[in-house]
């Protein structure tokens, strides 16, 4: 009752502004729900009776008023069927509620190590159900160190929305409970030192404290990069990105083979029209008339040249490394200047001869 009256004393000096209203009202409410086992009819009376008679906003009448009924519905385990059955449990700032045995696990470790420290944690300190907010808090811790294990390696979200399935069947599976005298907060304030002493002698070993941290990418990471829903948008174009990069591979591999195909086909090609005009030669259909047959042996000369290919010019063209492609049309340019250079070397022969 002195703690209403010392409230209303401080609003009233220093302006009942909204956000102190409310810091204040909150504060007073979580350390209610803390020491409600050990407040009996009577005791519930008299906080009644005090908070009509002091001055406080409405706004903050209200609010512990309605803490006060909840507090009178709560049964032997401190627990309320309205507040933790109908309602979400929230911790928003649980990296507060981390002791430093807690952080030397999550710094240095992985993440399935991480995952037993927060659920072993979250046991202790009375949550009793993982809803959406807390279990988005959870994976940003786990995401945040990972990053700073990984030198800055974002997981892909597949990882992290698999790894909060992991983590809520551990919460499940638990059977860590809070040991006796803690009870269940519908919402947990930032610090441990809000709810009350007691919580903190009752909840945590004396040498083992909760550790103030000050995390500055969390609530980024939180509020964009940590899907909790299968129907996120974030795995949604994760997963149109990836088959974005699948087709366009698909792509090229395809272009390369349709490339190395037309190669295959100039060389059959060139086979073809050497084996036709050989056997042109052994069947001996060959014209005599001299302008025939320097035709015809200049373009028997231009196919043996292609298709013949001496030891070291092929390792010069092993060398060069050229594409099936190039190398077919490089060959083919060689063969077409050796035949003209024999075919001007014979005619200057004959007409010589002549």
């Amino acid at each position: 009752m002195g703690e209403l009256s010392s409230m209303a004393a401080l609003l009233e000096k220093r302006g009942k502004t909204t956000e102190m209203t409310n810091s204040l009202a909150k504060g007073f409410c979580n350390k209610l729900e803390a020491a409600a086992s050990d407040l009996g009819a009577a005791a519930l009376l008299s906080l009644t009776d005090h908070l009509a008679e002091v001055n406080l906003p409405e706004a903050c009448v209200d609010q512990i008023s309605q803490t006060l009924d909840n507090v009178c519905m709560m049964d032997g385990s401190g627990q309320s069927a309205l507040q933790l059955t109908t309602k979400a449990q929230a911790c928003d700032h649980l990296y507060n509620y981390l002791t430093k045995q807690d952080w030397k696990v999550l710094e240095n470790e992985g993440l399935w190590p991480g995952v037993h420290v927060l659920v072993k944690r979250m046991r202790l300190i009375g949550i009793s159900s993982l809803k959406e907010g807390v279990k988005k808090v959870s994976l940003g811790i786990l995401t945040l160190m990972e990053l700073q294990r990984t030198g800055g390696r974002m997981p892909k979200y597949m990882e992290i929305y698999k790894l909060g399935g992991q983590l809520s069947q551990s919460f499940a599976a638990s059977s860590v409970v809070p040991p006796k005298g803690v009870r269940p907060l519908l919402n947990y304030p930032a610090f441990p030192s809000m709810i009350s002493e007691q919580f903190i002698a009752l909840a945590y070993p004396a040498d083992d404290p909760p550790v103030e941290k000050i995390l500055e990418d969390l609530n980024y990471l939180i509020l964009n990069h940590i899907p909790v829903r299968s129907t996120s948008k974030l795995l949604r174009d994760e997963s149109e990105a990836e088959r974005t990069s699948s087709a366009k591979q698909g792509a090229k591999l395809k272009f390369k083979v349709n490339t190395a195909a037309t190669a295959r086909d100039k060389a059959a090609f060139h086979l073809a029209e050497a084996n036709r005009l050989m056997a042109l030669e052994d069947d001996g259909d060959c014209q005599d008339d001299m302008g025939t047959t320097a035709t015809h042996n200049f373009q028997l000369d231009k196919v043996k040249a292609v298709q013949f290919r001496p030891p070291s010019f092929t390792r010069r063209m092993d060398q060069l490394a050229l594409p099936a492609n190039t190398e077919a049309e490089f060959l083919a340019l060689f063969g077409i200047c050796f035949s003209f250079w024999f075919f001007c070397s014979t005619q200057s022969k004959l007409l010589n001869t002549l």
